[in-house]
């Protein structure tokens, strides 16, 4: 059960003897790289010369011979990980292949899935996919005026690699007013009359601020 936890968790001082690639190999054995190279529509390599597109480093694939012996016999985490990674990637081919199709299937399996017919119409989609961890951040950050557009990278410290909030794309929520023709892209006059169960109330509306209701029944 320590090896268990371990192995989830990679604890440190508990996991003596035990290395993360290790784990990681253990289930892999039923699994060839191959096997998931011919499954991802790439090339199989049959000889250890065809494998060097994949991996082009000599000395990698001479201990791989030492090891394994034939390509066919190569575990599927340990060629992953020795494949040369893809332009602008963390990975191979074929690991990119395996979590590509690992999250093709999780959105095809959702019913959810925001992009799914009857869910959005197509201008609110085109809202949605303007959404951006920059632009939360820009909306959410203490006196935040600047931003790098991938977040995720870090470009450095010359302000030449930050993007102005004011240049990051934003959603306009109009698209989710309830009308039924162009007009839903442009504001309405503020004071505009809507029915309600209740009476008539004022509503004034602006994108991206709040709502302010004036309801004359409540005076």
């Amino acid at each position: 059960m320590r090896h268990i936890v371990c192995i989830l968790s990679y604890a440190k001082h508990s996991c003596e003897g035990i290395l993360p690639a290790q784990v990681t190999l253990s289930p892999s054995q039923e699994n060839r790289y191959i096997e998931y190279r011919r499954f991802c529509n790439l090339s199989v390599p049959e000889t250890w010369e065809e494998l060097a597109a994949d991996i082009p480093d000599g000395s990698v694939r001479a201990k791989l011979r030492s090891l394994y012996g034939h390509p066919a016999n190569i575990d599927l985490w340990v060629g992953g990980v020795a494949e040369k990674r893809l332009p602008d990637a963390l990975m191979g081919p074929t690991f990119a292949c395996i979590i590509g199709d690992q999250f093709r299937r999780l959105r095809d399996g959702d019913r959810f899935w925001y992009e799914n017919d009857g869910i959005f119409t197509k201008l609110q989609l085109q809202q949605i996919k303007k959404a951006s961890l920059a632009r939360l951040l820009c909306d959410n950050g203490d006196n935040i005026d600047r931003v790098q557009p991938n977040v995720f990278f870090y470009p450095g410290n010359s302000t030449k690699f930050y993007g102005k909030c004011e240049n990051i794309p934003e959603l306009n929520l109009n698209m989710w007013m309830n009308c039924c023709d162009s007009s839903c892209t442009t504001l309405p006059p503020p004071g505009k009359i809507f029915k309600s169960k209740s009476g008539y109330s004022t509503l004034t509306l602006h994108a991206l601020h709040p709502i302010s209701w004036n309801n004359p029944l409540n005076k």
